[in-house]
């Protein structure tokens, strides 16, 4: 305030800033193709490749080999539903999908879609594929019978039709009560699966003695044998209610949702830091670790 500026002083400043942007956004750039070859490395030694599809029998190994008994527990009673009607999973780099910042995979266009960086820990990515597999293969089986797919259809029992009606009964039940206005797990059947991993939604669903009928709909519509039901149904309610495996060593969570956003914002921070003069330039070594 008070100090007259010449018009050269005034474009050397806003050139220094113009410039600052530009390399804090080079950066970035630079830090996304680091960070997509870190995780196409991860990808590559579990032996996957991204925004390929895989079918449950393909994913099996490494199911089997990471999982949890209760995760394989339940991985070895849907995979025959999931392998039979050909619903697939895909393995995202960061920056090539749609995936909420806060999940770690999705049901999108007719295929599961998780994050890539699940695998910088084997175990939590193990459960999650299962995880995303029974809403996948829920979902996909809601929307052949919405759709009337008869080449869906033909694949299903009739005990996997009937478990359809009684959750589209369950969920027209909510949406008479009035305590689940405006909730979003009843603006339709598939949000109301996915709403499964909201603590709240299913504390309501519980005081209502609706949850476990929703699950034991889900049971039906895998085709689960009835003398696997006691051991089964709460591991399932688990499985879709806590996707993510917490406090299974430190940063594992941070890891595994948002990798790439960490990385862009201290290499932002240590940008600006470095042309203050205050540290040196950032690097990146090739598994993409600041």
């Amino acid at each position: 305030k008070g100090t007259n500026y010449t018009t050269t002083e005034l474009m050397s400043f806003f050139n220094k800033e113009f410039n600052l942007q530009e390399s804090i956004k080079n950066e970035s750039k630079i830090n996304k193709e680091k960070n997509q070859q870190y995780e196409k490395n991860i990808l590559e030694n579990n032996g996957f490749e991204a925004n390929k599809d895989y079918t449950a029998n393909e994913l099996d190994e490494f199911v089997q080999k990471h999982g949890s008994n209760q995760v394989k527990f339940i991985w070895n009673l849907i995979k025959a539903a999931a392998q039979k009607l050909g619903v697939t999973t895909r393995f995202m780099l960061d920056g090539t999908h749609k995936i909420p910042a806060s999940a770690a995979g999705h049901y999108f266009g007719g295929k599961i879609e998780n994050k890539a960086s699940l695998f910088s820990n084997p175990e939590s990515a193990a459960r999650i594929i299962v995880h995303e597999l029974v809403h996948g293969v829920t979902t996909y089986i809601l929307k052949a019978v919405e759709q009337n797919n008869t080449k869906v259809l033909s694949k299903l029992t009739n005990r996997q039709l009937k478990a359809v009606e009684k959750l589209n009964a369950l969920f027209n039940e909510l949406k008479k009560d009035k305590e689940f206005d405006d909730t979003y797990g009843t603006k339709n059947t598939h949000e109301l699966l996915a709403e499964l991993t909201n603590e709240s939604f299913t504390d309501k669903l519980k005081a209502k003695n609706i949850f476990e009928k929703i699950l034991e709909a889900i049971f039906e519509i895998f085709n689960i044998p009835f003398n696997a039901y006691n051991e089964s149904i709460k591991i399932l309610e688990d499985l879709i209610s806590n996707p993510i495996i917490e406090n299974r060593y430190e940063g594992a969570q941070e890891e595994s949702f948002s990798l790439y956003s960490q990385l862009t914002n201290q290499i932002t921070q240590d940008n600006k830091s470095y042309y203050r003069g205050q540290i040196e330039k950032p690097t990146i070594d090739e598994n993409g670790n600041l």
